[in-house]
């Protein structure tokens, strides 16, 4: 078969691949863009399950992206680009998570789209279509063009757990964009010349992310770093040279950037270490294992991201390691890419944020972590490339044993069967955007019709524990595009802080008011 037909194909299959997925996972008002009925969240008759907390709590960062995102959509053009004058001060929507890239093309293409009210949802279709097709481009690079492989990753990339686990994390499940990274860095070391377009492809790719969410632009960075290590250990001065100048200015570039769009005025979070946890990693396998100790202090109490790897990408290595010659191949490969192991080396320690975990004991803690790294507190989510490289893998150095069909086929059959019930919850997360308002919320919310500003009282960072509320009334706001004086943000603005602590003979009992157009709730009890 010739090698264009085999590309069509691999390419071809992959896209069935994200198309089914998509469309089996989401439903049909989140694809085309329809706002959520009522207020993001988990009904009422799911409130008391336990397993569902993760999905509630959610909801925090769910409401705050169309926050931003309906303060950008609904303001004129101007400068500074991504500031919402209306939204606490005018912070940027960047500090929302509110995928700024997504927000200005949808903005720009509105006036043709006119029946999208929202960006976030089609964006997360695409990331789901463009999953598989990124994991081909990627195993392609390593060389391995077949079309039972190609197939092979596709499925097994819809069934890394990360990508369905978090659904109201829009910007995130693009993760597309680091497998496509690790796909231009196997094609960019596989000669000695370096081909500039490749260059300017990662350059692109790593400044693009930062307006999608920091989190995939540093897994980006970490790869592009990864193309100027290898040449370097390689011996390829002249390669290393020139990857390195364009990191150099990619660097250079993602300051200005940040500058430009606000992050650089930005608290460290100081919320907590989260701990990369070996039994997070394994999943239910060292559940099975007898709890000797029990350390609560070391444990967070806040979901930190997934980092779960799924049934076949823990089985799937186990059985290729017991053939010599895939041992034999991949330390031939540690030694023929060692930028990318040190880059994904990195990627992984940067996920135990200081702590390693298993089965509750603590085998190691580091006291301090820089305030840099406290930007990426959910530091779990560094663990993901590591997973994409060790799928890429598993594809890649079943070629080299007599059983790679057999190995393949039930590789991706158990982590399809063992990730399916992450689908099932995405799906239901997502059904809850069909959820009308209850009366006492569509009450409210006909109280905010012709208002120009809604004033929460206290500021939330003297009363954290409201911050629930205060998500929610800030997207009421949104909705009637007027101010609001306080919200949740990802990433605190350091002009937010405290004013001051109420008296306690001062307190005021939970009310709403409204005086010239100016809607007051107090202590987020509007509903």
């Amino acid at each position: 078969m010739r090698a264009s037909t085999v590309r069509f194909f691999s390419y071809g299959l992959a896209a069935a691949v994200g198309l089914a997925f998509a469309l089996h996972c989401l439903p049909l008002r989140v694809i085309t863009g329809k706002l959520p009925a009522g207020l993001i969240g988990v009904p009422d008759q799911y409130l008391n399950d336990p397993s569902l907390l993760r999905a509630r709590a959610a909801t925090f960062d769910d409401l705050q992206h169309m926050t931003g995102l309906l303060y950008f959509l609904q303001q004129p053009w101007r400068w500074s680009l991504l500031e919402a004058p209306k939204l606490a001060n005018g912070v940027s929507i960047s500090l929302t998570d509110s995928n700024p890239l997504v927000a200005i093309i949808f903005k720009t293409l509105h006036p043709l789209t006119p029946w999208m009210e929202q960006s976030l949802g089609p964006y997360l279709a695409l990331s789901y279509l463009m999953q598989p097709i990124a994991a081909v481009f990627a195993l392609r690079g390593t060389g391995c063009r077949d079309i039972g492989s190609a197939v092979a990753i596709a499925l097994l990339s819809v069934g890394i757990p990360h990508i369905v686990a978090e659904p109201a994390e829009q910007a995130l499940t693009g993760h597309f964009v680091v497998l496509t990274a690790f796909g231009l860095y196997f094609r960019l070391v596989r000669h000695s010349q370096t081909p500039l377009r490749l260059l300017v492809a990662l350059s692109i790719l790593s400044i693009a992310c930062l307006l999608i969410h920091p989190y995939l632009m540093l897994m980006v960075l970490a790869v592009f770093g990864a193309g100027v290590l290898t040449p370097l250990l390689r011996g390829q001065w002249p390669t290393a040279a020139a990857s390195g100048c364009a990191l150099g200015v990619t660097l250079l570039a993602i300051r200005l950037l940040a500058r430009m769009i606000g992050l650089d005025a930005v608290q460290p979070n100081h919320v907590a270490l989260y701990p990369l946890l070996l039994r997070d990693f394994l999943g239910p396998i060292v559940r099975l294992v007898p709890q000797w100790t029990w350390i609560p202090d070391s444990l967070p109490g806040v979901d930190a991201g997934v980092a779960y790897a799924g049934a076949g990408l823990i089985v799937m290595p186990a059985v290729l390691l017991l053939f010599a010659q895939v041992r034999s191949q991949l330390i031939a490969a540690i030694r023929n890419h060692g930028g990318l192991f040190l880059a994904v080396l990195a990627l992984a320690l940067g996920a135990t944020q200081g702590h390693v975990i298993a089965n509750w004991l603590r085998y190691f803690s580091l006291v301090h972590v820089a305030d840099t790294i406290d930007q990426f507190r959910v530091s779990l989510r560094l663990i993901w490339p590591v997973l994409d490289l060790a799928m890429i893998a598993c594809v890649r150095f079943a070629v080299f044993t007599r059983w790679r069909p057999w190995l393949l086929a039930f590789g991706v059959t158990v982590q399809l069967l063992d990730t399916e019930r992450l689908r099932a919850d995405a799906r239901l997360a997502l059904s809850w955007e069909a959820t009308p308002f209850t009366t006492e919320q569509a009450r409210f919310d006909a109280r905010l019709d012709g208002a120009t500003a809604l004033q929460l009282e206290p500021m939330l960072a003297c009363e954290p524990q409201l911050v629930w509320r205060y998500a929610q009334l800030a997207y009421l706001a949104a909705r009637h595009n007027i101010a609001v004086n306080d919200a949740y943000f990802s990433r605190q603005p350091r002009a937010v802080s405290c004013p001051e602590q109420r008296a306690p003979d001062n307190l005021n009992d939970p009310t709403v008011t409204r005086n010239n157009g100016v809607v007051t709730v107090i202590d987020g009890a509007a509903f």
